[in-house]
């Protein structure tokens, strides 16, 4: 089947315009009026986002009052709070977010990541069991929840407390009777773009402003933009700034973390792009949940210790390792199989038993 392309007609008069104002190549010039960024001062905004003019409200993603509300109240009173995450690196990113923010207020906090093979994703029946092990009072979702309808009343039969933010679809089984964030719930919303870590950094951002400490989240920046480029987000709107401020402290000082994590990948000295991220520190991270366990990755996001983090740093790099080898395996195997059953039709699917899990995606 022949590619199409659909190239879109751009003004010459505007594309001129936006030449001479801005001092830009006639071909950026172009894209931008194709796209429909056809006046200077739109140019602007787009080629030069700031957190001052296009990182929005937090209370305009809709029941995110309602969760902070929630929270607050469970900080002040001493309750324990468990941050319920996902293993990718949006849901890890999301939880390091959240569980620091909170215990820069003073929270008692408990990161939490489901285990892939044993428990599931979201909430389920085996992640519940190891949850009250913690011994919470209130759990709170990154990255997940928005489909745990029947999930949460098991959670509030436990005697636990429940909020829920997420960034994925809504469908009729949003949980009923808790605190519900999320801004795909309203199609308009202009948050709607962000991430699961996005959704957490506005929820610090919101509740520190309660406790005195309105630009908490600014220090959360850093992990806030690896969920965003590990989700594949668009870069628009807030997503913009965000992973802009994001890359520039993991270029200009790196925590312990992000520093142990370029020693090991071999990307020391290289200036970070929001396109290399995705070649070096976000597969690395990933691969702690891909292969089973995110609890090592999410254990190195929250470390301060550079010898500590270089350590779990190392160990992630040799399951890495282990999730390549595995996926060019698993790759061949397709390839051989897709080559045998192809013959032409315009849907291939190819499938083998025991493929791994986590990497034959």
């Amino acid at each position: 089947m022949s590619a199409q392309f659909n190239i879109r007609r751009a003004s010459s008069r505007m594309v001129s315009v936006l030449q001479r104002e801005l001092d830009l190549p006639r071909f950026v010039a172009a894209t931008l009026v194709g796209r429909g960024i056809d006046t200077p001062k739109a140019a602007r905004a787009f080629l030069f986002p700031s957190f001052k003019h296009d990182w929005l409200d937090p209370y305009l993603v809709p029941g995110l009052g309602d969760v902070v509300d929630a929270l607050e109240d469970a900080v002040r009173k001493g309750h324990r709070i468990l941050v319920f995450g996902d293993f990718d690196l949006d849901g890890i990113s999301a939880t390091t977010v959240l569980t620091r923010g909170l215990r820069e207020l003073g929270a008692d906090t408990v990161p939490f990541i489901p285990k892939r093979f044993e428990e599931g994703y979201g909430i389920t029946a085996a992640a519940l069991e190891r949850v009250k092990t913690y011994g919470p009072d209130f759990l709170v979702t990154v990255d997940c929840g928005i489909a745990c309808k029947a999930e949460v009343k098991l959670v509030q039969a436990a005697g636990i407390d429940v909020a829920i933010t997420d960034h994925h679809e809504p469908t009729d089984l949003i949980p009923e009777g808790v605190p519900v964030a999320d801004p795909k719930i309203d199609a308009t919303c202009p948050s709607c773009v962000l991430a699961g870590a996005g959704v957490a950094l506005k929820l610090v951002q919101a509740l520190g402003a309660r406790f005195g400490k309105p630009y908490l989240w600014r220090d959360f920046v850093d992990f806030a933009t690896l969920g965003t480029v590990a989700d594949l987000m668009p870069m628009l709107g807030e997503n913009r700034p965000l992973v802009i401020e994001g890359i520039k402290m993991m270029n200009k000082a790196p925590r312990p973390c992000i520093a142990a994590l370029l020693e090991t990948s071999g990307a020391v000295g290289k200036p970070l792009t929001s396109t290399n991220l995705s070649f070096s520190l976000i597969p690395r991270l990933n691969a702690a949940g891909r292969m089973g366990n995110a609890d090592l990755a999410l254990n190195l996001l929250m470390s301060d210790d550079f010898d500590e983090a270089y350590r779990l740093a190392t160990e992630l790099e040799g399951l890495n390792d282990q999730r390549r080898a595995i996926e060019a395996e698993l790759s061949e195997i397709a390839k051989v199989q897709a080559a045998e059953i192809y013959h032409g039709q315009r849907a291939l699917v190819v499938a083998g038993e025991g493929w791994h899990e986590g990497v034959k995606g």
